[in-house]
């Protein structure tokens, strides 16, 4: 690969000087949006340079810093957009997004983080990024982010951060009433041809009314309906219910991310149109099959519970049982059989680098099925930012047969059982039984045992222990995770348990692992943050190495290790490529994992610990390996 710097005289060689690192220019643009830009990419992982090169698809000019400059050394001469990392060797990302504000007022900034935890992003923004992406990303959103970046300031003169707005979390359900005026309303609850719509205001709606132009503001999505017609009105207070039954099902309309001030700025996609229009008929065949299925198992369940009218109360409970039986048996079966299939062409798909496209395929015939489900409904709206918060882990552990239909419940069932879900539930139980092994453990030899999460969201685990707590054992649990507001809800939870044992203590603090480890890496502070004192009996960390790159695991891994005493234990976790619905996962959902087999995870451990020093466990499906480290 040719070295960009021996091209791009205007760059200046203080660049060169700060461990710049080039990729190879394209020769022509394509996009008048990207042409003769010139994008800087602060990462120390070189691959991921090959990946934004590969996204700009040789329309822009693509450097790579491998670390950021010393401090009062940094030169933005010639550069037009920066990608910047939260994790660097030297300092991290939030530091050096404030150098590059303080050097380059007007400059856009894409601040990347792979860690799970809206709070970084948000932190990020405060601070001036004009955007912020997840890792791992597809080429295509980058690019998109990138093009609205620069189209935002040719048209203003600055780039200015685009925050994200309350309401574009919010569901809002739209539509004209019976004579044609227009209304906004909240949405309770869907399915695949109804929604319920809670209205202000009285007398306003009758059964039977016709409503036209309806569509649903859904997480990052607009939904469109087309007409409704009021099948229902139940009065409360000063608003009104309406149950509406949709006459076709939804239409996922593409969404551009450009900021109004409405929100929302929905358009049809011409290119993804195109590019979807042009997929091999093999994998548009292997969305529309599952869509099939879910359609017919929608028509054939919603036809039954219709039909339970017809039954007297006693009778009908035998019958819905006896029917919920048939569906768990067969329905099911039905439904796993064919996502089996969809992963198949989903990785054809994405061997062909038309996953994009065949992405924005299949998303547009399942949503109306999938969204049944308030799981997956959870997943893609997405109300705090990112997948798998509090609450999507806390509905795999609660009761999974719920939903606003019969449909719906069976749907959410259905995904709540997988081996995905199955592998978190033996998450919690693992990681309560060692707790548990070496709270004995140190109550047998006279003193109290210390435990910390890192990362650890609500710990359910934990929460299951303290309603349990061992008799006259003595613990001290540390919860560390990065995100404010989800160490607000661990401590509202904790409080929900009731009177807390009097051997037990619980205590929540705010860090970020990935900034300790780099701070015990390099042998400097945290800048008076919370840093952990001591060593613990028991240390964990399950859950964020799905986010992390290798050399980062490894780093991590090296971290906790060290804070464990003599006789404790380290556990550490990761999601294999033993997921049979990775890409349903993905694809579908948009929850993105970095899975690795259990020999790649292998390897990472003898790098962090050394061979001989850990045990490999996993769940019974192999879905999730551990590492467990004994000193």
């Amino acid at each position: 690969m040719r070295k960009v710097f021996e091209q791009m005289r205007f760059i200046t060689d203080d660049l060169k000087n700060q461990g710049m690192r080039g990729l190879s220019i394209g020769p022509g643009s394509i996009d008048d949006e990207l042409a003769n830009l010139t994008v800087l990419v602060i990462d120390d992982d070189p691959s991921l340079g090959r990946l934004i090169e590969r996204s700009m698809e040789d329309d822009a000019r693509v450097l790579q810093w491998l670390d950021f400059p010393k401090e009062g050394e940094l030169d933005l001469t010639g550069i037009d957009l920066v990608i910047l990392d939260y994790v660097l060797p030297s300092r991290d990302g939030l530091l050096l997004l404030e150098e590059i504000r303080n050097v380059r007022e007007d400059l856009p900034v894409i601040f990347m983080t792979g860690y799970g935890d809206g709070n970084i992003a948000s932190k990020a923004i405060e601070l001036g990024a004009s955007e912020y992406i997840a890792k791992p990303f597809e080429p295509v959103v980058l690019r998109r982010v990138v093009n609205r970046l620069v189209r935002a300031k040719s048209d203003t003169g600055r780039s200015e951060p685009l925050k994200l707005r309350e309401e574009q979390r919010a569901r809002v359900f739209q539509g004209n009433d019976q004579n044609g005026d227009f209304f906004e309303a909240k949405l309770e609850g869907f399915d695949a041809r109804s929604a319920v719509v809670r209205v202000e205001g009285a007398g306003r709606f009758e059964v039977g009314d016709v409503l036209s132009a309806a569509s649903v503001l859904f997480g990052s999505s607009k939904i469109d309906f087309a007409t409704g017609r009021v099948e229902q009105v139940i009065p409360d207070g000063d608003e009104e219910v309406l149950k509406v039954q949709l006459t076709r099902e939804w239409l996922v309309v593409d969404r551009d991310e450009k900021k109004l001030e409405s929100g929302y700025y929905c358009v049809h996609s011409e290119k993804g149109d195109r590019d979807r229009g042009e997929l091999p008929g093999n994998l548009r065949l292997a969305a529309i099959d599952l869509a099939a299925v879910f359609r017919e198992i929608h028509d054939d369940v919603t036809a039954f519970e219709v039909s339970l009218d017809r039954y007297a109360p006693g009778e009908r409970v035998k019958v819905e049982e006896k029917f919920l039986g048939y569906a768990k048996e067969t329905l099911y079966q039905r439904l796993t059989e064919a996502v089996i299939q969809f992963e198949g062409a989903s990785e054809l798909a994405c061997s062909m680098g038309c996953d994009g496209a065949f992405q924005g395929f299949s998303r547009k015939l399942l949503y109306p099925h999938v969204l049944s489900s308030p799981f997956m409904s959870r997943i893609v709206e997405r109300p705090i930012g990112v997948p798998g918060d509090f609450d999507m882990l806390g509905q795999i552990l609660g009761a999974r047969f719920r939903g606003e239909s019969l449909f719906g419940r069976l749907i959410n069932e259905w995904i709540l059982s997988n081996p995905a879900t199955d592998a978190y539930r033996h998450r919690v139980r693992l990681l309560e039984d060692h707790t548990r092994a070496v709270v004995k453990e140190c109550s047998f030899s006279g003193r109290g045992a210390k435990v910390m999460s890192m990362a650890s969201g609500v710990a359910y685990e934990v929460q299951r222990y303290v309603k349990n707590p061992e008799s006259e054992c003595e613990v001290e649990f540390t919860l560390v995770d990065f995100s404010e507001d989800t160490l607000a809800e661990a401590k509202n939870q904790f409080e929900g348990v009731g009177d807390i044992s009097d051997d037990v203590s619980v205590s929540f603090e705010q860090s970020s692992v990935i900034e300790l480890a780099n701070s015990s890496r390099s042998g400097s502070s945290t800048g008076g943050g919370w840093s952990p004192d001591g060593k613990y009996d028991v240390v964990y960390c399950a859950g964020l190495f799905d986010y992390l790159s290798d050399r980062m695991v490894i780093s991590v891994t090296r971290y906790l290790h060290t804070l464990v005493a003599d006789g404790g234990v380290l556990v550490v976790s990761n999601y294999t490529t033993k997921n049979p619905f990775a890409h349903f996962m993905g694809l579908v959902l948009d929850w993105k994992l970095i899975y690795r087999s259990e020999t790649h995870f292998d390897g990472l451990m003898q790098k962090a610990v050394g061979h001989g020093n850990y045990q490999l466990e996993t769940d019974k499906n192999g879905v999730e390996v551990y590492g467990v480290v004994s000193r």
